[in-house]
């Protein structure tokens, strides 16, 4: 599962709908310009009802000056179909395209 991010929006309004059912291990996140001001934290969260409360799950950093980052090992997500997933973002976010992904 793959999904780009705008930052400027609410969570509710990027929610994406999972078609399968599936246990998520392996976090990526890049950006295409490097964070200068400190490190940037994307944030997997899910929900299993539109507009739901959130569940904070795993996280993926971008340290300063790099442009990707990953989350591997001690990671165990299982969500199901129908359940909505979103990726919440915060540090320092540049001009450009971020973008997340997660895999079992």
């Amino acid at each position: 599962m793959g999904m780009g991010i705008d930052p400027g929006s609410s969570a509710a309004e990027y929610e994406q709908i999972l078609d399968t059912s599936g246990t998520f291990t392996k976090l990526y996140c890049s950006v295409m310009n490097p964070p200068s001001g400190g490190s940037m934290v994307f944030t997997f969260e899910y929900t299993t009802s539109p507009g739901g409360t959130l569940t904070a799950g795993p996280t993926c950093s971008i340290a300063v000056g790099a442009t990707t980052g990953a989350t591997h090992g001690g990671l165990s997500v299982t969500l199901a179909a129908g359940d909505l997933v979103v990726v919440k973002m915060t540090g320092s976010m540049g001009e450009g395209v971020e973008t997340f992904s997660a895999g079992p």
